[in-house]
């Protein structure tokens, strides 16, 4: 047997597994954030930011130097009704013409099992920035693209946004999902 006939399949092995270290930028036209509140009569709302921008690094050896940086455009907020999507992207909530963007950055994404993360960082919506942990789950779409959702509920009075306590919910869901393209 030749030498390249062993080795061949260990070098595709090895290929295959993710990068240490490796960097992603956050694709913009693949990912997505949703919000989801109650109003009053029980009726669940939905909004979609779409155009995230932003950084991954990912190193499975070590859970400190994992790092998930983000832009979240709020003005691209769509509530997929024109007088809901106006309030929301008012002074009131969002404050869009003054904030058109919050921030997401990590200090450290902790493995919990094959693919899943708890990621510890913070946000900030207009001037407050407050920590929030997200639950992640990674999967690789191809060598050079990996796929990140999370899910957390935020405290929308805790940001300052907490008007009409009696008609909406102040828990809100938060729906990610992340495609990033490793950076060469």
């Amino acid at each position: 047997m030749r030498p390249w006939n062993f080795l061949l399949p260990m070098l595709m092995a090895w290929a295959s597994l993710p990068a240490f270290g490796a960097r992603y930028h956050i694709n913009p036209q693949l990912s997505s954030l949703v919000l989801s509140w109650r109003m009053i009569g029980g009726g669940e709302y939905h909004a979609r930011i779409t155009g995230i921008r932003g950084d991954l690094t990912y190193d499975p050896r070590e859970d400190d130097r994992n790092t998930l940086q983000s832009a979240i455009p709020v003005g691209q907020l769509d509530a997929h009704h024109w007088l809901l999507t106006r309030a929301l992207r008012s002074r009131t909530f969002f404050d869009t013409a003054s904030y058109p963007d919050a921030f997401f950055g990590s200090s450290r994404m902790v493995a919990l099992d094959k693919g899943r993360y708890r990621v510890l960082g913070s946000l900030q919506i207009k001037t407050v920035r407050k920590p929030l942990i997200l639950n992640a789950q990674q999967s690789d779409i191809s060598l050079q693209r990996i796929r990140l959702s999370a899910q957390t509920l935020i405290s929308r009075s805790a940001f300052g946004m907490g008007q009409y306590p009696a008609l909406v919910s102040d828990p809100i869901r938060v729906d990610i999902v992340l495609y990033a393209d490793k950076i060469n």
